[in-house]
């Protein structure tokens, strides 16, 4: 695996790409997580970063390997102050619980601003995603 990263960070470099990010497993909890780590520690130690979609739990696991983390769940400015603070890393949002006005649904968009961009702003966050991003 490191060869394949080593070789994959390499090229985009070459491009001009300065930092190459990785995906884990999405949507990963618990001991699922926890399996991740050394392959995670591997990237790093190769030059890479890491980011997924991730639950509640995520940050006493990974959050010290995870440099991006999407979150699923509601605006949360209590974690992204800790994601921030803590290890200077970034946190994205991601599940809006209002279903009617998120996920590529309705076109709604004072709702739509509010969920997707004026409560994750409120909260400290570095971005969004919808679902399927």
């Amino acid at each position: 695996m490191r060869e394949i990263v080593k070789e994959r960070i390499e090229v985009f470099k070459d491009n001009g790409v300065s930092e190459v990010y990785f995906y884990g497993v999405d949507e990963a909890k618990g001991e699922m997580l926890k399996a991740e780590r050394s392959s995670w520690k591997a990237v790093h130690e190769e030059g890479g970063k890491m980011w997924v979609a991730c639950f509640e739990g995520f940050y006493d696991l990974v959050g010290d390997l995870l440099d991006t983390v999407v979150y699923y769940s509601t605006p949360d400015s209590k974690m992204a102050r800790k994601v921030h603070a803590d290890r200077g890393h970034k946190i994205y949002g991601y599940g809006v619980t209002e279903w009617k006005v998120g996920h590529l649904g309705t076109e709604q968009p004072y709702s739509v601003r509010s969920n997707y961009g004026l409560n994750y702003w409120k909260a400290g966050y570095d971005g969004v995603c919808e679902y399927s991003y």
